[in-house]
């Protein structure tokens, strides 16, 4: 199967594709590790990409004369690299988890769970709650032509 995702960026629609068919890991990179970003494990190959829509394009009612713009567009390639407020937030909801199973994990004989550890947990909940609307808030004011608010350098440049 193939899932294809796009997004608005640099002026163009940008698109890409993932394959369910392929290995779940990516092929190891020959020579000396690099810094860039490593290939996605499912990542389609730009023509499979590019035949898909194409015949899509070509099938749709309103695609007439449209085909053949797919398979020329395969040469560019993008990287997406989100800002570090939605690094955060993963990290917190992983830690409320930790928290979660550790506090279940050393649970007296009766079941009752870590106090301390549920408190922290919950703590650490309202925080990415928190940040969650303050991402959604973001978002609003994109959506309505507002000003931004700040969401931080992606981690990796």
């Amino acid at each position: 199967m193939l899932v294809i995702h796009g997004i608005w960026a640099y002026g163009a629609l940008q698109v890409w594709a993932e394959d369910s068919g392929l290995p779940a890991q990516a092929p190891p990179r020959a020579g000396r590790p690099s810094r860039a970003p490593r290939p996605h494990p499912f990542a389609a190959p730009p023509d499979v990409l590019a035949e898909v829509l194409a015949d899509a394009l070509t099938d749709a009612p309103s695609g007439a004369g449209t085909g053949d713009l797919p398979r020329k567009a395969v040469d560019d390639e993008i990287t997406l690299r989100l800002p570090s407020a939605f690094s955060v937030l993963f990290a917190l909801v992983a830690l409320a988890l930790l928290l979660l199973l550790l506090a279940f994990a050393q649970a007296s004989a009766a079941g009752v769970p870590s106090t301390g550890l549920l408190k922290t947990a919950g703590y650490v909940v309202l925080v990415f709650a928190a940040l969650g609307v303050y991402l959604f808030y973001d978002a609003a004011q994109a959506g309505t032509g507002g000003k931004r608010v700040p969401l931080g350098n992606p981690l990796i440049h």
